[in-house]
């Protein structure tokens, strides 16, 4: 039986080449989709998996790009038991390096641009654990104390436009002068440019005496969620958040974008079971008269059911075999131009297989319900 429809398959082609390229097109959405949103994951866990300590900002805007704290609040976040060290931040982006504009490099743009941290250097240099930029120079030396125009720039970013520790870098608007030169090996943290806390805030054009967020280092790694407790009820207008709070943030976001384009691959998928039902009615038709004969050779209802349904799961079970294989290909393409590397989970394939299969199964109801119904001698008869 099995056997027999795949013969059917193979002797139309060109509407079997259709039907499997419908439902591949499905497959390799969701391939793409889930692959990518799990590599952004893995890439955010790593990269926040470096810090060992809180970020503070205010309770009403805590995106780092956007929050506004007075600065004042350092020296009493100082002062909170268990608190070692608190350090104030300026968050910007800069979309033009070295006359370069990200906004016209399309898949590359990403190249062409890198957040901005704003540091009080005399502060900084006091934190240990979670010296990231600090620890992870290749080359040159930390920010020094009342130097506006320094700045540390990462490994890609230097290989990237051939510079070197004591060669100027334009960013922003604004002419650097690189210091030293970082390697963390996050895709996150080594597309930062840190500098002077006034020279950030002057690009971002927030008012003197604010900051976008304090990053708190605790005495003891292991006191972080009563260091974070203490702080948020001394300040109720403040929120404080550690590196796993970060990301469980992240990923609600990254999951309701998995929502909206997982809705968005409903219109392919539906498009996938319309081509193999298509394909299916199509070759039904032109096989009344042989499925009459069939019929009266001693065929049963059942084995022409069984017959159109083989056909019709071998086609989406194809079609998802040909979606993943070029899903698999394709993510890792998108992963290279964007810097992110997409990881696959070993559901995922298994899943595919079954969904591609059982929506052709489905294309292919209708088409066994009209078999069931046919009578033999008017299939015989049929012109």
């Amino acid at each position: 039986m099995f056997g027999f429809a795949f013969r059917n398959l193979k002797s139309r082609p060109l509407r079997t080449a259709l039907s499997l390229v419908g439902m591949a097109v499905a497959i390799v959405l969701i391939v793409g989709l889930i692959s990518c949103s799990q590599g952004i994951r893995k890439l955010i866990k790593e990269s926040l998996g470096q810090v060992d300590g809180l970020v503070v900002v205010l309770k009403e805007n805590p995106d780092l790009m956007l929050s506004k704290v007075d600065e004042s609040y350092g020296a009493r976040l100082q002062e909170v038991r268990g608190v070692k060290v608190a350090s104030p931040e300026i968050w910007t982006a800069a979309a033009q390096i070295e006359g370069n504009f990200a906004f016209f490099k399309g898949t590359e743009s990403y190249k062409y641009a890198v957040a901005v941290v704003g540091v009080d250097p005399a502060v900084a240099s006091k934190i240990e654990r979670s010296a990231i930029f600090r620890r992870a120079l290749v080359a040159g030396d930390y920010l020094p104390e009342g130097d506006p125009d320094a700045a540390l720039i990462s490994k890609e970013v230097a290989d990237q436009f051939k510079k070197e520790v004591g060669d100027s870098f334009q960013a922003a608007g604004h002419e650097f002068r690189v210091v030293g030169i970082f390697q963390t090996g996050s895709m996150f943290f080594d597309r930062v440019l840190v500098t002077h806390i006034d020279t950030a805030r002057e690009i971002r054009g927030i008012e003197k005496g604010q900051v976008s967020a304090f990053f708190i280092e605790p005495e003891n790694a292991e006191d972080l969620p009563e260091v974070e407790r203490r702080i948020e009820n001394e300040f109720p207008e403040l929120t404080a958040h550690t590196p796993e709070e970060m990301s469980a943030y992240a990923s609600s976001w990254l999951e309701r974008l998995d929502v909206f384009l997982l809705v968005i691959t409903v219109l392919p998928i539906v498009g996938g079971a319309v081509a193999i039902l298509n394909t299916m009615l199509m070759s039904f038709n032109e096989r009344i008269k042989e499925f009459g004969v069939m019929r009266a050779c001693g065929w049963t209802r059942g084995n022409l059911v069984h017959l159109v349904l083989c056909e019709s799961a071998y086609l989406g079970l194809l079609g998802g075999v040909l979606g993943i294989l070029l899903g698999y290909g394709g993510t890792h393409i998108v992963g290279a131009l964007l810097a992110v590397e997409p990881v696959t989970p070993l559901w995922l394939p298994a899943t595919c297989l079954a969904l591609s299969t059982i929506l052709g199964m489905a294309g292919g109801t209708y088409p066994a319900y009209k078999a069931v119904r046919m009578d033999p001698i008017r299939a015989i008869k049929y012109e």
